[in-house]
């Protein structure tokens, strides 16, 4: 298992890229190591106010269309809503905030024709869009004014199920925070589907969850002279979960893996 860094102590200047693999069916993708290793990312500690596992819609027709969820980067403020202290909501915005700057900081590296050209050559740069991780509300009057606002961090649940012969289960590890206050694994053997993520442990407003991603790059095949969309997405490795109380408090928050949640 790679070793784990917090988003606090990540620098996008320590970022080393592979060399682009064109094997895949609907899309390249390359290696983002960290300090020359491959590294997971634990990020802050959320709460899904919104955004959490699709449900089944016309626009989420199929399993394999839900296989993600997201970490906000704009905290709800309304502390009835929460159920948590000022001090613990302004905490997380903080914390928030922190986590955005560093993903932004990737994000601008990535978009610079330097990278563009070392990854795909002179000739496809300008043919070459970046998606960006923080992606800003659209202004509908002005494309060039700043966003007000930030989308959620998408958090990409890749290979959700298990493989045929595998066994049943998501292909993720999660832990539980038990009432001994200790983080203990779970049989994912015993979640047979999507649904029961949503509604027992990926839950939203009732747990907290902290989760540890893989940073990986990707990129649209090229079709002739269109634009091909490329940029990273982060895959879930791991998470911790710990069911919220009803009421705020002002209950230690600690470091996952190597300390209490």
């Amino acid at each position: 298992m790679p070793d784990i860094i917090s988003y606090k102590n990540l620098s996008a200047d320590n970022l080393d890229f592979g060399e682009l693999k064109t094997d895949g069916t609907y899309q390249d993708t390359f290696m983002i190591n960290i300090d020359g290793e491959r590294k997971d990312i634990q990020l802050t500690e959320s709460i899904i106010c919104k955004y959490g596992i699709p449900r089944i819609d016309d626009y989420h027709e199929t399993d394999d269309k839900r296989t993600y969820f997201f970490v906000p980067l704009t905290i709800e403020k309304d502390l009835e809503k929460t159920t948590e202290t000022k001090e613990e909501n302004s905490k997380r915005q903080a914390e928030a905030n922190k986590l955005k700057e560093v993903m932004k900081a990737i994000d601008a590296i990535l978009s610079t024709d330097e990278f563009k050209e070392k990854m795909f050559g002179k000739a496809r740069v300008k043919k070459m869009e970046y998606s960006p991780l923080v992606k800003g509300y659209p202004d509908e009057d002005d494309e060039d004014a700043p966003p007000e606002d930030e989308l959620p961090l998408k958090i990409k649940i890749k290979y959700y199920w298990k493989r045929e012969g595998d066994g049943i289960g998501p292909s993720f590890k999660i832990y539980k925070k038990t009432d001994a206050k200790k983080l203990v694994e779970v049989d994912t053997t015993t979640i047979p589907d999507i649904d029961t993520l949503r509604s027992e442990y990926i839950k939203y407003m009732r747990v907290t969850i902290k989760p540890v991603v893989r940073i990986q790059g990707w990129a649209n095949k090229k079709k002739g002279t269109q634009k091909c969309l490329y940029g990273a997405k982060l895959i879930l490795q791991q998470i911790a979960i710990k069911e919220r109380a009803k009421s705020g408090g002002s209950a230690k928050r600690c470091m996952f893996l190597d300390e209490e949640v």
